[in-house]
């Protein structure tokens, strides 16, 4: 029994109060394979590799904990190796791999991942003086914040123009970076009211519901008709950067980045999805990109058809998009090789025809049972339930279901509906709000702590260590400790860790994609898409990727 009361906790403050894990000792590798090893590289081959994802939390409960005490979780954003958080006073701390300043402490150290990192000697990000964080968006290497004054502040890597400033320079590696860290320039008297972030690109809702888009485009991702990077010149922000043609009269209500596709809830509780499309993650039953040319958004581009369901929300990552209805009922579509539909198969949805619509079918979380919340993300999936408890489905390497094993979940039926069980998250522990990273998971308690588990090669899980977790019973339950955030410090953390594990980087991303789909269960269909992007960036307003 690997669950339930058998799950250790830690003490972020630098005490295990139980067992150690077993070591699992990886080494980062420069080549990345479909399902399994996710390098932070700048070369990203699509096919089952990394993915950013993120889509952030929106819960905003807030407590009046006083600053200095011991910090509860408003919100959690997850990404390849690295995680924020928004804490009760909405300040925020981050910690995993900081090769390019992504945790945003003006060095190259990581945190989180050997003794003494955490707790109270981990500290506040600075945002700027008096500045707040209300919504966090994680991406690859890159972090945003949308702040309490309705301004956006990116930091990390930026060769693509994806911190919004108007050059390639990457900010939060070298003292002064945060203190100096310009807002985004969304246009005169714009700002913001939501973002997301893709592999290297991010969104924003304006003040006006209109969206606007900067960072890599070779997709057309940026939903501008071409495949010109925007950010990477000063005159391409502000005014010249153009809106979103999301439709004659459209705005949006809900923004949601992949890796290199974007998908909009519309004012009309429609949905709309431009971008890569190699996956069938568009949603328009075929597998060509959408935004990378002209006269293919605004009323060209189509909604997706989900038959007559109302859409209330969705979910974004990697190479899959996800709707949750009105009813409660989930559904995915796109990338599918590790089962991350929940279809009960291997199949990919929506990139043939006659797979939308009513075809599309509701995700099967048990007999009664629907869903509040949805995250996706490579590899997997996971749902809120309306009994706040929690289902995770998809690939499993390295223990992100939460299971106990490595065992994937939603390629057969049988492991899906009532035969997948409900993740243990200790005693009286139920579910708030989850975010999903590459190959981990994070959900915040009904005690507004965080607990997360899975990959942890750069301590993205905030234990001090880099052993993963919830690849055997005895991490998982009340043996996997919350959280602890300690004092929430004004400077950088006392305690100086030295920069291990940081793979090299490279300033060309290459996209492979491959697929295979097959259309029933009697009769197979095997069809391989592969398309290779090599982004290479020139200081003009036309670097192409």
């Amino acid at each position: 029994n690997q669950m339930g009361d058998n799950l250790p906790q830690v003490d972020l403050d630098g005490v295990v109060a139980t067992a150690t894990p077993t070591s699992e000792t990886r080494t980062p590798t420069q080549t990345r394979t479909p399902s399994k090893t996710l390098t932070p590289s700048k070369s990203l081959t699509p096919s089952k590799t990394f993915t950013r994802s993120k889509t952030p939390t929106k819960s905003r409960t807030r407590t009046t904990t006083p600053m200095g005490g011991v910090k509860e979780v408003v919100a959690v954003s997850t990404g390849l190796y690295h995680t924020c958080a928004i804490l009760a006073n909405d300040t925020v701390k981050c910690w995993g791999l900081n090769n390019v300043g992504q945790l945003g402490y003006d060095n190259i150290s990581n945190y989180g991942s050997t003794m003494d990192q955490m707790g109270s000697n981990l500290a506040a990000v600075y945002l700027g003086l008096g500045r707040t964080a209300k919504t966090l968006a994680v991406e690859i290497d890159t972090t945003c914040a949308l702040l309490d004054n309705d301004t956006v502040k990116c930091w990390g890597n930026n060769d693509y123009g994806q911190l919004g400033i108007g050059d390639t320079t990457t900010r939060g590696t070298t003292g002064g970076d945060m203190a100096a860290l310009a807002a985004i320039d969304l246009g005169t008297g714009r700002t913001a009211s939501a973002i997301s972030a893709g592999a290297h690109h991010a969104c924003a809702i304006l003040d006006t519901h209109m969206v606007k888009c900067w960072g890599f485009n070779a997709s057309g991702q940026l939903g501008l008709g071409d495949v010109i990077n925007r950010g990477t010149l000063p005159d391409q922000m502000g005014d010249n950067l153009p809106y979103v043609d999301l439709g004659a009269g459209h705005t949006a209500k809900l923004i949601r980045a992949g890796a290199y596709h974007t998908c909009a809830l519309l004012d009309d509780d429609s949905v709309k999805c431009w971008g890569d499309n190699t996956y069938g993650e568009l949603g328009l039953s075929d597998i060509h990109n959408r935004g990378d040319a002209a006269d293919e958004m605004g009323d060209t581009l189509p909604s997706i058809d989900f038959g007559n369901r109302r859409v209330q929300t969705i979910a974004v990552g990697g190479y899959n998009s996800c709707a949750l209805f009105d009813t409660g009922a989930v559904t995915c579509w796109g990338w599918n090789s590790s089962g991350q539909l929940g279809q009960g198969d291997s199949n990919n949805r929506g990139d043939t025809a006659n797979e939308m619509g009513n075809a599309l079918l509701n995700i099967n979380l048990g007999s009664g049972h629907t869903a509040k919340a949805i995250s996706i993300q490579i590899p997997h999936a996971c749902a809120i339930l309306d009994d706040d408890s929690v289902k995770c489905w998809g690939g499993n390497d390295f223990g992100a279901l939460g299971y106990g094993d490595t065992i994937n979940r939603g390629t057969t039926a049988t492991t899906m509906g009532d035969g997948l069980l409900t993740v243990d998250l200790g005693n009286d522990l139920t579910a708030k709000a989850i975010s999903l990273g590459v190959n981990y998971t994070c959900v915040i308690l009904n005690t507004n702590n965080l607990k997360c588990w899975g990959d942890n090669k750069y301590g993205q899980l905030g234990y001090n260590d880099t052993y993963t977790r919830g690849t055997r019973n005895e991490h998982m339950s009340k043996y996997l400790p919350p959280i602890s955030f300690g004092v929430v410090l004004t400077s950088t953390p006392t305690s100086t860790p030295t920069k291990s594990n940081t793979p090299t980087k490279s300033s060309t991303p290459t996209k492979t994609a491959t697929s295979t789909k097959t259309n029933t269960p009697t009769k197979t269909s095997t069809r391989t898409a592969t398309s290779t992007r090599t982004a290479t960036s020139t200081k003009t307003a036309t670097s192409n990727p």
